[in-house]
């Protein structure tokens, strides 16, 4: 599959090391603490994919399954996710019950090693996230919207690329972007074909 490996062992360590990255691009009013980020994989190992070329953490995606009730917060500009509890992502189980559906995925971050730019990892991170996502559509869940809250101009360019469109500005300087689900997947798949 090429030299980036799929990183399924995640320990608080390795979050530490993701939030380090995180600050390459992000202010830290921006930054989901590390120990706030383990507990959401710990909750729901579906929240996210981390590659790594051996040991090293090269890049990861945290998209991460809401209620609509969260996903309305987000889009109304009003939930920053630096400030997101464990209780707002919803486990496996909750995905795949009546009461929670639709599910929206929340975009929380896509972060690529600065040294790693340009090398294929955002195309890798899509194949393997779309891997993840399948296994869940093919539980029965069904989800309606993908949103995001973007803090850079990168992360607007990105969730544009992934089919969404800008929405409004949040009451916390950054800008929401959303899409309806069969949209993202049709972007990513195309995306995730670079590359391979």
């Amino acid at each position: 599959m090429g030299r980036y490996s799929l990183k399924n062992e995640l320990s608080l360590q390795d979050f530490i090391l993701m939030e380090k990255m995180e600050a390459h691009y992000y202010n830290p009013e921006y930054i989901t603490p590390a120990e706030e980020a383990y507990q959401w994989h710990r909750h729901n190992p579906y929240t996210g994919i981390v590659l790594a070329e051996g040991k090293k953490i090269v890049g990861f995606l945290d998209i991460v399954p809401v209620s609509h009730e969260t996903c309305l917060k987000i889009m109304a500009g009003k939930f920053n996710d630096k400030d997101m509890k464990t209780e707002d992502v919803l486990t496996p189980e909750e995905m795949m019950s009546k009461d929670h559906q639709p599910i929206s995925l929340f975009v929380s971050c896509a972060v690529v090693h600065p040294d790693y730019r340009g090398k294929g990892v955002t195309a890798h991170l899509l194949r393997e996230y779309l891997k993840q996502l399948n296994q869940m559509v093919s539980w029965g869940i069904e989800f309606e919207k993908v949103v995001g809250d973007c803090v850079t101009f990168e992360g607007e360019r990105f969730s544009q690329k992934i089919g969404m469109k800008y929405l409004t500005a949040s009451d916390h300087g950054t800008k929401i972007y959303t899409g309806l689900f069969s949209e993202f997947v049709t972007f990513i798949t195309s995306l995730a074909k670079v590359g391979e």
